[in-house]
């Protein structure tokens, strides 16, 4: 991607932690207390990877889209007689 991972950290942090008061910005626990501070990391992984996995499926979409096999199966449509691609059961 075009935008560093860095600018996704610091941005969580200063929005998550800094001005939301949701989780600490930083530090360390031992036991379950240590859950909160995993969330802000795992947050912000998430919305750092989510735009490229996005972009990623719709190019595998798109490019199945203009094979043959979808162009004729568009083309004929749903047969009539009960077969798999009438999506009767």
């Amino acid at each position: 991607m075009s935008v560093s991972a860095l600018f996704y950290i610091i941005g969580g942090q200063y929005l998550i932690s800094k001005l939301w008061s949701l989780v600490p910005i930083s530090g360390t626990s031992r036991g379950p207390i240590a859950v909160k501070f995993l969330v802000l990391p795992v947050l912000i992984a998430l919305a750092a990877g989510f735009g490229a996995e996005v972009r990623l499926f719709r190019t595998f979409f798109l490019e199945e889209m203009g094979k043959d096999y979808v162009r004729t199966a568009a083309r004929e449509g749903p047969r009539g007689d009960g077969g798999a691609v009438s999506g009767t059961c």
